[in-house]
Formats: structure tokens, C-alpha cells, sequence
């Protein structure tokens, strides 16, 4: 309270650089723009290369450019020449523009390139994010062409950028549908980031091969696509004790969209029972926790391959951890259909029908668990 109601800002000086951005949000949230707007550049005029602060301003500057989006009503009184009270209220306060944190983040950028010192790598993807926010209705080849040039621009060595970057986007890539271009970047990227040794590169020139099983181009017609496979496990699972788990992550991943089912399953397994240092997560077939670091995608997709595998009791105690995590009723609802679908082949028909009038119960529209109900219900 002592904060919020400091009318001077030179008073926030002897004040924690992270409680002041706190409160801001606080404010930002409780719509009380102008607090949030004091509070903030209290921060970066006085401190021109906070990360935290700028991350801040990008994140205000992308949710008010929903806000200021005017509805048609709105336009229409604007051409009269009125003002309607929301009109007049968005006028008067402080605005968080998307240009000015665009210029005060590149001018940091450029600032540490000059004096060749590293910068945080979540200030290079805010500022990507930001321009796509900006140009949002950018073609999808135009939003690739951007993606690779940045890609080209940060390149530390050859085919290794900086990690965040990668990770934004191999996203962007996914969404657009682009998987083989998402691929052949994550698999050069690996490659290049943990072979470091010439003689064992998987891009070298005498043997060429797409790590997670994919296409194969290679001077010998000898080498079985079983064989390549071999070798991408044992890579990742050599260094995935010293991978980020995003990156583990989209290894398993790729693994599995090209039907490498045994590496993805191990590298799955270290990501929810080995990556935050609780030993204790899985005796035998009973799943006792998993990693908070695991997210909601690999908990699902360890879940699927347990259920291909016949493993059903750790597959549904799997769905059952992914449910309690998952926000969207939509998206939880088809998880629990899965869930009901692993205890009908338990023979346990009864929690099937619970599991079911509760996924019917938050998502309505789930045709697949009332159809499957129905079939239950008239036996």
C-alpha cells in the first residue's frame, strides 16, 4: 500500500527493482493504467538495460494492443466526432506502444553487440514476438522469411543459435504446420550444439543422416534405416543429462512423429521421472509424481505411448496428472475420453462412465465421450 500510493517517484529509488515491476503488474491487471505506467518507468528511466523492466513493457505493450482494438460501435461513434466514456478514459491515460519498446530493446541489443558482451536471450525473442505482434497480418511465408533471417543475424556458430531463440521458432514453424523445416533446424542445431567433435558430426560429409529416422541421404546404400535410428538414441541419450528440457522435449517429440518409438519413450521418461531431483517417481509400474517440469505434451504423449505399449495403468495414472494441469475444459475433456477409453480396456467400466459424464459435463460439445456413453449406456 506504502508503494502504490508513493505520489513522487524519485521515492521508489531505495525500493527492490522487482516489488516496484510486481506492483506495476499488479496495477497493469487491476486496470489502473497509470499507476502501472509510473511504476514501470520509474524502472527504465532509471535503468535503461533492465531486463526485467523491458520484458515488462513488451508484455504491456502486446496486451494493450488488444485493448485498444476498437469494436464497431466504437468506430461508428468516432466518426460522429463523440466520444464514448471508454473512448475518453483510453485517451487519457499513458500508453505502452509496441514501437517504443521495440526501439528501447533493439538500442539494448545493439548496445551489447558494440561492446561485445552477451544480452539476455529473452530480450532478442521479445523483440521477434513484438514485431510479429505488430505485423500480424503478415502472410506465412513472410513470417518464415523473417524467422530465418533472425536465424542468420544471431548465429553464433555455424547451425547453433541462441537457445530461446530456436525454441520460439521451432513453435512458429510447428504451428504453421512446417514440420520437416522444423526438423532439419532442430536436428542441425543439436548437431551442432553436442557434437562438437568433427569426426562424429552426424552432417558430416561422408555420412549423411537426419537423426530422428527421417529422410536419409547417405553415401552407402548399406546403412538400414533401423541402424541410423540406433545411432540418433544413442546420441540424445548420451547428452540428454546436459540438454535443456525444451530440447529434450522436441527431441522425443520428433522421435515420435517418425515412429522412433523407443527413444521417445526413454526420453519422455527422464523428463517426467529424472529432471528435477526427486529420485522416487516410479516403482516398477506404479507412477508415483512426476517432474514440475515436465509439461503438459509430454505427459500426453508418454501416456499415448504407454497405452501402444499395453503399459494401461501407468498410461491412465498419466491422463490423470495431465488433467489436473490442464486449464482448457475443451482440451481436458478429450483427455479424459482418452482416460475412459484405458479403463474400459482395465474392464473397469464404472470409472469409464464417471470419467465420462465429467468430461461430457465441462465440454458439452465432446461428441466423441457421448457417443461412447451412449454405446455404454444401452449395453
Amino acid at each position: 500500500n506504502k508503494l502504490l500510493n508513493l505520489k513522487d517517484s524519485v521515492d521508489l529509488i531505495t525500493i527492490p527493482e522487482n516489488l516496484i515491476i510486481n506492483s506495476s503488474i499488479w496495477s497493469f491487471v487491476n486496470e489502473d493504467y497509470k499507476r502501472a505506467y509510473d511504476l514501470l518507468f520509474s524502472i527504465i528511466l532509471r535503468n535503461p538495460e533492465s531486463v526485467s523492466g523491458l520484458l515488462t513493457y513488451g508484455k504491456f505493450a502486446k496486451a494493450e494492443s488488444k485493448i485498444s482494438d476498437e469494436s464497431e460501435l466504437d468506430l461508428a461513434v468516432k466518426k460522429t466526432g463523440l466520444k464514448t466514456m471508454k473512448m475518453k478514459k483510453f485517451d487519457d491515460r499513458p500508453k505502452f506502444l509496441i514501437d517504443d519498446i521495440i526501439f528501447r530493446i533493439d538500442s539494448y541489443l545493439k548496445k551489447c553487440k558494440e561492446e561485445n558482451k552477451s544480452c539476455d536471450e529473452d530480450l532478442l525473442v521479445e523483440k521477434v514476438s513484438l514485431f510479429l505482434e505488430k505485423n500480424n497480418n503478415l502472410p506465412v511465408n513472410s513470417v518464415e522469411s523473417f524467422l530465418w533471417q533472425i536465424l542468420e543475424e544471431n548465429e553464433i556458430e555455424k547451425n547453433y543459435y541462441p537457445s530461446l531463440l530456436v525454441n520460439f521458432v521451432l513453435g512458429k514453424l510447428l504451428s504453421f504446420n512446417k514440420i520437416d523445416d522444423a526438423r532439419l533446424l532442430f536436428t542441425k542445431y543439436i548437431d551442432a550444439k553436442y557434437n562438437k567433435d568433427e569426426n562424429e558430426k552426424l552432417d558430416s560429409e561422408s555420412k549423411k543422416i537426419d537423426i530422428f529416422g527421417g529422410e536419409i541421404n547417405n553415401s552407402s546404400s548399406e546403412v538400414q534405416i533401423h541402424v541410423l535410428k540406433a545411432l540418433f538414441g544413442d546420441m540424445i541419450i548420451e547428452h540428454m543429462n546436459k540438454m535443456e528440457i525444451w530440447e529434450v522435449e522436441y527431441s522425443a517429440y520428433f522421435s515420435l512423429f517418425e515412429g522412433n518409438y523407443s527413444v521417445a519413450k526413454r526420453l519422455y521418461e527422464y523428463i517426467l521421472f529424472e529432471t528435477d531431483g526427486i529420485n522416487v517417481k516410479k516403482i516398477d509400474s506404479d507412477v508415483r509424481n512426476i517432474s514440475v517440469y515436465a509439461s503438459i505434451p509430454s505427459i500426453v504423449n508418454l501416456a499415448m505411448l504407454y497405452s501402444s505399449l499395453g503399459q494401461l495403468k501407468e498410461s491412465s495414472t498419466l491422463y490423470s496428472l495431465a488433467i489436473g494441469k490442464i486449464v482448457d475444459n475443451e482440451l481436458k475433456s478429450q483427455i479424459m475420453y482418452r482416460n475412459a477409453l484405458i479403463h474400459l480396456d482395465l474392464n473397469d467400466e464404472q470409472s469409464a462412465l464417471l470419467i465420462l459424464d465429467y468430461a461430457i459435463a465441462i465440454d458439452p460439445s465432446n461428441v466423441s465421450a457421448r457417443l461412447l456413453k451412449k454405446q455404454l449406456t444401452m449395453k
